[in-house]
């Protein structure tokens, strides 16, 4: 991923890594660092997808990857511009927040896929 994305729809993620992979079978993981983005998981069928929604008009810039150990490619990172509290405080910061948070969610039990293709694209 090189390029903007401008959202033109709902996108449907999730706060765990392992609901938004389905169990790491995605081709790539992608973690999103949003400022916007709200949390659905009271309103959802399945609460425990803790789904995020990303609205229309949501701005992803392409802000690097970071490798795993465990996963076969790096995971592609992608963020809303500008600032707000409790993000991560530089690159540095943000890697190794995702790099920890995924490598805990590889050594936890697989999850229920509720909903096949949710979070992921068609392969």
């Amino acid at each position: 991923m090189t390029s903007v994305i401008t959202l033109q729809e709902v996108l449907p993620t999730s706060a765990d890594p392992r609901v938004a992979s389905e169990n790491f079978a995605a081709e790539q993981l992608v973690a999103i660092v949003t400022m916007t983005g709200r949390s659905i998981a009271q309103l959802a069928r399945h609460p425990d997808e803790r789904e995020i929604a990303l609205l229309p008009g949501t701005i992803l810039q392409p802000v690097g990857s970071v490798a795993v150990d465990g996963l076969a490619k790096p995971v592609a990172l992608l963020a809303e511009p500008g600032d707000a509290p409790r993000l991560p405080e530089n690159s540095t910061a943000l890697r190794e927040a995702v790099r920890a948070q995924v490598a805990n969610a590889l050594t936890l039990l697989p999850v229920v896929v509720h909903s096949p293709g949710r979070f992921t694209p068609p392969q």
